[in-house]
């Protein structure tokens, strides 16, 4: 029934055979219904936990422990990490940033979309929040800077630009923090993806915890994904290709890792890989100001028939994470992050091979 109601309603807002529904759905699936047995999510606590404590990040995040004797199949008992959600703690610093101005926190906080339908300028990075705020302030704050008659008023307008300052300066770091922490999530679920071939498809920002003690707290692995080691080199030769950025191996590492459209073109293989695994930038290169009106594209030029599982999850964690670049004024790029681990992982096997 799920799969059945979900193809129906993908069929209705894509009416152009959006992608290989069957298979996608069936993937989203098994992972949402994962997440009603507890005991399968505590196992994957505990794997993943494992996995973080010897890894190049253990003093970097921290997963928390599950209490094995006090889970069941529908309660998850788990070690209390002290901290607030990724989103919240941003947040929280903006209003701080903004004298309590709630409502600019959410305004600097604006979806991209919103961004890009008002100004076509690269909407990234530390600048682009500074911007933002120059243009927001212009138009919401009565910052007392003109020309004064009076000392008094020249008093209180200097104050006014020192103020502003500060708030910039504190805009700017709290961008580039906040960068920062983007970097090591994606990096750490690159290490999980193709070190570890186990990783949490759904990191939203409320599944990530800003600890107290610097630290990132990883959370809900009920719908983490186990990969196989075929699957991770076939996925790891997709990054190294697009790192690479020449088309025709993109695409015939799409087919390897089991990609089939109907015509087989290799330009249409290999943007579904940019999108899938890299970068928003493919479809803004080619005009479309949205992913729909992108995929739709791709599918009038040549309808994908295959999507294989290894692919759905590692795809959604992708886009989620490039969702949050987003909402932060930080343009991701996943490749650069995730080749250093792609590469490892086909290095391995290399030394697998010659050791057999």
């Amino acid at each position: 029934k799920f799969v059945v109601n979900t193809q129906n309603v993908l069929s209705y807002y894509f009416p152009y055979n959006f992608l290989d529904f069957a298979s996608i759905v069936k993937e989203l699936e098994k992972s949402v219904m994962s997440e009603f047995d507890f005991t399968n999510e505590a196992n994957y606590l505990r794997e993943v936990r494992y996995n973080m404590m010897k890894s190049p990040f253990s003093q970097l995040v921290k997963v928390p422990q599950p209490l094995r004797i006090l889970c069941t199949k529908n309660m998850l008992v788990m070690e209390l990490l002290d901290g607030k959600q990724l989103s919240r703690s941003i947040n929280d610093q903006l209003v701080d940033a903004l004298d309590g101005d709630r409502a600019l926190a959410r305004e600097l906080l604006r979806p991209k979309k919103r961004a890009q339908e008002e100004n076509k300028e690269d909407d990234s990075g530390m600048y682009a929040m500074y911007r933002n705020f120059q243009k927001i302030l212009s138009l919401n704050r009565n910052y007392k800077n003109k020309t004064s008659e009076t000392s008094q008023q020249s008093s209180v307008g200097n104050r006014g630009i020192l103020n502003e300052m500060k708030t910039i300066f504190s805009l700017i770091l709290i961008s580039k923090q906040s960068r920062k922490k983007l970097d090591l999530l994606i990096d750490v679920h690159g290490y999980q993806i193709f070190h570890d071939g186990v990783f949490n498809a759904d990191p939203h920002p409320g599944n990530i915890l800003d600890l107290t003690d610097g630290r990132i707290g990883l959370l809900d692995y009920g719908q983490a994904k186990r990969l196989q080691p075929c699957e991770c080199i076939a996925l790891a030769k997709v990054l190294m290709a697009l790192r690479d950025g020449n088309e025709d191996s993109v695409a015939d590492a799409m087919r390897e890792l089991g990609f089939r459209s109907k015509l087989d073109r290799s330009d249409i293989l290999a943007q579904t890989a940019a999108f899938y695994f890299d970068s928003d930038e493919v479809f803004e290169k080619l005009g479309y100001n949205n992913n729909k009106a992108f995929m739709e594209h791709l599918q009038k030029v040549d309808p994908m028939i295959v999507v294989p599982d290894a692919a759905v999850m590692v795809a959604r964690t992708s886009i989620l994470f490039r969702g949050i670049g987003s909402l932060l004024r930080q343009r991701v790029k996943i490749s650069d992050r995730w080749y250093p681990y792609a590469k490892a992982a086909i290095q391995e096997e290399v030394k697998l091979k010659l050791c057999t």
